[in-house]
C-alpha cells in the first residue's frame, strides 16, 4: 500500500558494428542474426526478438545494430543459416551517439552428436561460466562446481567464447576421449 519514487534515466542511443568469426579459423561467418540485451553487472536482461527480423552478418561476417541502447550491453546471436554451430555473444559498452566494434566468436559444430562430460553454462552471462553440473557426471566427479569459469579447453584459450561456444569446443570431443579444462580457483 506505500508508494515509491523512483527516477528512471535513458542513457540513450549508439549502434554496434560486429564481426562474427570462426573460432578456429577466424574466417567470417554469415547467417547469425543477433540483437542488443541490456546488461548490470555482465548479467543479461530479458528480451523478446525475432531472429528472423534481427540484424544479420553478411558473407564477410559483418552486421550493424543501429540503433542501439547506450550503456553496457550484450549482443546476443544464433546461428540462422548455415554450417551447425554456436550462438556467439559479447558484453560491450556503448556510449550514448557512439559507435561501438566487437568480435563475436561461433564454434562449428563437428559432429552429428554431440558429447557431454555433464555441465551446462550460464547463458546469462557472456563468459564460459558453468550453471549446473549433473550428478554422477565426468564433470562431477572431476570436481567442477557450479560457478566455475572456463578459461582454456584441450590447450586452446577460451577469451572470447561464451558458454555455448565452450560446450560445443567439448561436444566436439570424441566419444570416449577425455576432456582437458582449465579452471581457475580463487580467483
Amino acid at each position: 500500500g506505500q508508494t515509491a519514487n523512483v527516477t528512471l534515466t535513458s542513457y540513450g542511443q549508439g549502434a554496434v558494428d560486429a564481426t562474427v568469426v570462426d573460432f578456429r579459423t577466424h574466417q567470417p561467418v554469415p547467417g547469425i542474426g543477433c540483437h542488443a540485451i541490456m546488461s548490470i553487472g555482465g548479467e543479461q536482461g530479458v528480451t523478446n526478438w525475432d531472429p528472423i527480423t534481427s540484424a544479420r552478418s553478411d558473407d564477410a561476417g559483418r552486421l550493424t545494430i543501429d540503433p542501439a541502447p547506450a550503456g553496457s550491453i550484450s549482443l546476443d546471436c544464433q546461428q540462422l543459416a548455415g554450417t551447425p554451430r554456436s550462438s556467439p555473444s559479447a558484453d560491450v559498452t556503448v556510449s550514448r551517439g557512439a559507435r561501438a566494434s566487437v568480435q563475436l566468436l561461433s564454434v562449428a559444430m563437428t559432429q552429428d552428436i554431440m558429447t557431454s562430460i555433464g555441465i551446462e553454462f550460464d547463458l546469462r552471462t557472456t563468459p564460459p561460466r558453468i550453471g549446473s553440473i549433473h550428478p554422477g557426471s565426468s564433470a562431477a566427479r572431476a570436481g567442477l562446481s557450479v560457478g566455475d569459469l572456463v578459461t582454456d579447453v584441450h590447450g586452446a584459450s577460451t577469451r572470447g567464447l561464451n558458454g555455448a561456444g565452450v560446450q560445443a569446443l567439448l561436444g566436439n570431443t570424441p566419444d570416449g576421449s577425455d576432456a582437458r579444462l582449465t579452471v581457475p580457483r580463487g580467483a
